[in-house]
């Protein structure tokens, strides 16, 4: 009998955990700007030493430049990527690609962009975003522009051929106000027989956003097609606001739906933590046809303290989901988002185990 719970207790200390413990890092002036090989490989032992095993860096940065050698987009940090690849391999943790898909600028516009302006996004009264920047300080990408589709199909090839173990879509969404190019209004009239502008009645104008929506649909399924078949064991993942309704109503983006071609989705719940947060989780898991991986921090969650990232995993726990990834992971000296200060409270709370991927 003790030899039987002595065996039972053995086998249940070698189960191992499986947990989605991961961060989106951006390599960017406002966080880690440019870097070298050193603080590379550090960032990726201080993660793996802290009991991580996904990273997400960003890879196309959000006015294009790129983290590898691309074909498709100018490099401004080539060596990023294949070194953490690399280091994180080594450790045995996964790097997911992360492509804010139809931002075509921040700051300053994307140079693919600027050499096909006509890849821009055009409001209803025909200006597009290089006349008029949204914000005064993005442009976006046509998503029903052919140009666009294969730009960011290539690059997620392009990605898929550099050994990651995932490529995790973001901003793959746009305003309705945003989409009166000719690529949007004549695919619809050639569907439908009128021009979307002329719409007069309710079911005319939901006809018109159910188009809008299967192109942001049918793009991020092309996507994911176009990189398995580079590797058909990559994961694609989704970046996505919390609330399916309205994303589909205000964002044109229906993950939902997507949910049932992705490996798995990320909705960003982006709040101080309370027990709301794993009642939400918990309600997205039981609409969701894939894993849902719980977005963690976020602007609204700036400055937050390691006991409020403990507390933000436990309401992952709670929901039954099996994953969560932060943003942002940041450097060292700095503390408006998670830092190394915090991993290290985290490793003696939450994170006292090493996880695998589930």
């Amino acid at each position: 009998m003790v030899l039987g719970l002595f065996i039972l207790s053995s086998l249940s200390l070698a189960v191992p955990i499986k947990e989605y413990r991961g961060v989106w890092v951006e390599f960017i002036g406002r966080s880690w700007g440019n870097t070298d090989e050193k603080r590379v490989v550090q960032m990726v032992d201080d993660l793996y030493q802290n009991h991580f095993n996904a990273i997400s860096p960003l890879t196309r940065d959000y006015s294009g430049g790129m983290l590898y050698p691309s074909q498709l987009s100018p490099a401004v940090q080539p060596e990023v990527l294949p070194i953490m690849v690399r280091e994180a391999h080594r450790r045995g943790m996964q790097v997911h690609a992360w492509i804010p898909c139809l931002i075509a600028g921040f700051i300053k516009p994307d140079p693919v962009l600027l050499q096909h302006p006509d890849w821009a996004v055009v409001y209803q009264d025909g200006k597009n975003c290089l006349d008029r920047p949204i914000d005064k300080v993005y442009w976006w990408y046509d998503p029903s522009h052919p140009g666009v589709r294969a730009h960011l199909v290539g690059l997620a090839k392009e990605m898929a051929a550099q050994g990651v173990d995932g490529i995790n879509l973001d901003w793959l969404r746009i305003n309705p106000e945003w989409t009166y190019s000719e690529g949007f209004r004549k695919g619809f009239q050639s569907q439908y027989g009128f021009d979307p502008i002329d719409c007069k009645t309710s079911q005319q104008e939901k006809l018109w956003h159910d188009y809008r929506v299967g192109v942001v649909t049918s793009l991020a399924k092309e996507i994911r097609d176009a990189a398995k078949k580079v590797n058909p064991r990559i994961k694609i993942s989704a970046a996505v606001a919390p609330n399916p309704q309205e994303c589909r109503e205000n964002r044109l983006q229906d993950w939902q739906e997507w949910t049932r071609f992705l490996d798995f989705v990320f909705p960003m719940i982006y709040r101080s933590p309370d027990s709301q947060m794993a009642k939400d989780a918990r309600n997205l898991r039981k609409i969701s046809h894939c894993p849902v991986y719980v977005g963690l921090g976020g602007d609204e969650a700036m400055k937050a303290a390691a006991g409020e990232f403990n507390e933000m995993i436990q309401q992952v726990r709670k929901s039954g989901s099996r994953g969560f990834s932060i943003y942002r992971y940041e450097q060292p000296a700095r503390s408006d988002y998670l830092n190394l200060d915090d991993l290290a409270q985290l490793r003696v709370n939450t994170l006292k185990k090493k996880a695998l991927i589930p």
